[in-house]
C-alpha cells in the first residue's frame, strides 16, 4: 500500500503547486490522475519515486515513511515510466 498524507509541494518557496494532497493505492490497484497542463500531475508521480521532495507531509510505502528515501531505493519498489523516451534516465530505451 502506497499512501500519502498532506503532501504539499512547489517549485518556488513562496507559491505552492499544490496542497494537502491525500490518497491511497492499494495492492493491485490502479489509479488515475488527471488535471489540466501545469496542475501538478507530473509532479506528484516525480514525489512518488523519490525525484522531488516534498515540502510538506509524508509517503508511505507498506507503513514504512519513505519520504526521505532516495530514488535509487525506491526504485526497488516502485517504478516509473518517462512520459518522453528522450528523457530515460540511464539508457535511451526501457529495452
Amino acid at each position: 500500500m502506497l499512501e500519502v498524507n498532506n503532501l504539499r509541494f512547489g517549485y518556488v518557496p513562496t507559491m505552492d503547486i499544490f496542497r494537502n494532497v491525500n490518497f491511497i493505492i492499494k495492492e493491485g490497484e490502479f489509479i488515475a490522475i488527471g488535471g489540466r497542463n501545469g496542475c501538478g500531475k507530473t509532479t506528484i508521480t516525480r514525489l512518488l519515486v523519490g525525484l522531488e521532495s516534498p515540502a510538506e507531509g509524508r509517503i508511505s510505502y507498506m507503513g514504512e515513511d519513505i519520504t526521505n528515501m532516495p530514488a535509487s531505493k525506491r526504485g526497488q519498489f516502485i517504478g516509473y515510466v518517462f512520459q518522453q523516451p528522450d528523457r530515460q534516465m540511464f539508457r535511451p530505451s526501457v529495452a
